[in-house]
């Protein structure tokens, strides 16, 4: 092995080794990470998968992997569990508002002061948000809580982030403690949002407790009143899903490939650029050079024949040797005329004579030759050249016959 080939092999196992490194160290990451993130597919402690099988016993739900613009009016709720991956950008957040004034409803929960719901959704009323000094663990239902929340009495949540105290008009307080409201409802055409400052509620831990999960489940049965839709649970924008599979995605106004890109593939993606580029740099560089490859001899089959009957020849098999050269030519002429295997010489000569156009004589005494020779007749070894002779002329005519 030369040197050449030896840096080559060195750089692409470093390589190798850097990337298995990279795509390691991401995966413990984003294996770490997930105990701390809402997302409907976590059976951890602060996931939310028990809210999408108690959804799915009642509903038809889905999982949203693709941005806001992908919303359509078959959709009837969009749950939203902060914190979130990725940004919720301009052209979703109109896509979110037109979906809410059609009737659909957002479910939005925030997890901090820092939240990521777009301030350019008009009366929503919903910031800015507070953090209280200490909070109530069991909050009781507004005095003027709308009829879909009969029956829940009491919500249990340990969060200590708050709403306004003082909301707009036209934004209604669901539930609140004397540090401040918890849930809040805003109307945006014919749809609404419904937004809270509970994550511990969507939790697998949490939504057993108190009036919890009856609460979350008349959300989704005040969403179902006016549609027979999806309930849809963004997983989207914690980072899941390449691509949707919408045509709105390859519109001029749509996202692009790399805003699809989950954040530890993007990660990667980056991370491989470096040594990437030192590859093909290194691939593409001359070390000498360069070497020609000798063009191969290739040698006439009338020289392997000759050879043939030489061999047969020395070792005194002339009999042989002739019945071999004689049964490829006639496998060749059965071939070139497309006959039967088992079809007579009479046959052969007549087919030959018609498409090769040619006195067919010399041909006839060679298949009657292979006849006697097959029949036990001695074949003179000093003959042998001049058979492969007149064998070779009769192989180049089944050679130019057109099919």
């Amino acid at each position: 092995m030369n040197a050449s080939s030896r840096h080559a092999r060195l750089l692409l196992y470093t390589f190798l080794l850097y990337t298995l490194g990279v795509t390691l160290s991401l995966y413990s990451y984003v294996h770490q990470s997930a105990e701390a993130t809402p997302t409907s597919l976590s059976a951890h402690s602060q996931g939310a998968l028990a809210l999408y099988k108690l959804y799915g016993a009642y509903y038809p739900v889905d999982r949203l992997e693709a941005p806001f613009t992908t919303l359509t009016q078959g959709d009837d709720m969009l749950v939203v569990l902060e914190p979130l991956v990725r940004n919720i950008s301009e052209p979703e957040a109109a896509a979110l508002y037109r979906w809410l004034t059609q009737g659909g409803t957002l479910l939005y929960c925030a997890s901090s002061a820092e939240t990521r719901l777009p301030n350019k959704l008009p009366a929503v009323g919903l910031l800015p948000l507070l953090q209280a000094s200490s909070a109530s663990s069991l909050l009781q239902p507004a005095a003027n809580a709308p009829a879909w929340m009969r029956n829940v009495h009491l919500l249990s949540s340990v969060s200590t982030l708050r709403f306004n105290q003082h909301p707009p008009a036209g934004v209604r307080i669901l539930a609140q403690d004397e540090y401040g409201p918890v849930a809040l409802e805003s109307k945006v055409g014919s749809g609404r949002i419904i937004a809270l400052t509970m994550p511990d509620i969507f939790s697998n831990d949490g939504i057993a407790k108190a009036d919890n999960a009856l609460f979350l489940y008349k959300i989704a049965s005040l969403a179902r009143t006016q549609r027979r839709g999806r309930l849809l649970f963004d997983e989207y924008h914690h980072g899941l899903g390449l691509t949707g599979g919408s045509a709105q995605f390859y519109r001029s106004d749509a996202v692009h490939f790399w805003q699809l890109c989950p954040a530890p593939l993007r990660s990667v993606l980056l991370s491989m650029l470096l040594p990437l580029a030192a590859l093909i740099w290194r691939g593409n560089k001359r070390l000498g050079p360069p070497l020609h490859t000798p063009n191969a001899k290739v040698r006439r089959t009338q020289d392997y024949i000759a050879g043939m009957a030489a061999l047969m020849k020395k070792a005194q098999a002339a009999d042989t040797a002739a019945l071999t050269l004689l049964a490829t030519l006639r496998r060749s002429l059965l071939q070139t005329l497309q006959l039967a295997p088992d079809a007579p010489t009479q046959s052969i000569i007549a087919g030959a004579q018609k498409q090769m156009q040619e006195d067919t004589a010399e041909l006839g005494t060679l298949l009657q030759l292979y006849e006697r020779i097959e029949a036990g007749e001695k074949f003179p070894p000093q003959e042998l050249p001049s058979l492969v002779s007149r064998i070779d002329k009769w192989q180049r005519r089944c050679k130019s016959v057109v099919p």
